[in-house]
């Protein structure tokens, strides 16, 4: 079954940059890590929700706005997809270096699998 991991940095951003940098240079190592396992098919850092556009429908037209459709704060800031089951992914989420800073992870089956 596949699972979709929503990384919301939250309290994490500010903590990483307040790192050493050979401490973040641990962390990059270990996302990159992470990222080339064989059970981890897509992965990736999101651009911050300033950059996002909404697209809703309205009167039979479609609506482009300009920023996120949820508070900033619950923004995913990265993702990941992974193959296995309920506890592979959420044993993979636990080590996603950012979670030991205050980041969390919400793990969701993809339908139709």
């Amino acid at each position: 079954m596949k699972y979709m991991l929503h990384v919301r940095f939250g309290p994490a951003t500010e903590r990483l940059a307040a790192l050493p940098q050979p401490d973040r240079d641990r962390v990059t190592t270990e996302f990159e890590a992470i990222r080339r396992l064989p059970e981890v098919i897509a992965a990736g850092r999101l651009a911050g929700p300033e950059t996002a556009k909404t697209v809703q429908e309205e009167d039979g037209q479609h609506a482009v706005a300009a920023g996120p459709a949820v508070e900033p704060s619950d923004a995913i800031d990265g993702y990941y997809v992974v193959e296995g089951d309920l506890d592979d992914a959420t044993t993979l989420a636990a080590r996603i270096p950012v979670v030991a800073l205050g980041a969390t992870v919400e793990v969701r089956p993809v339908r139709g699998d």
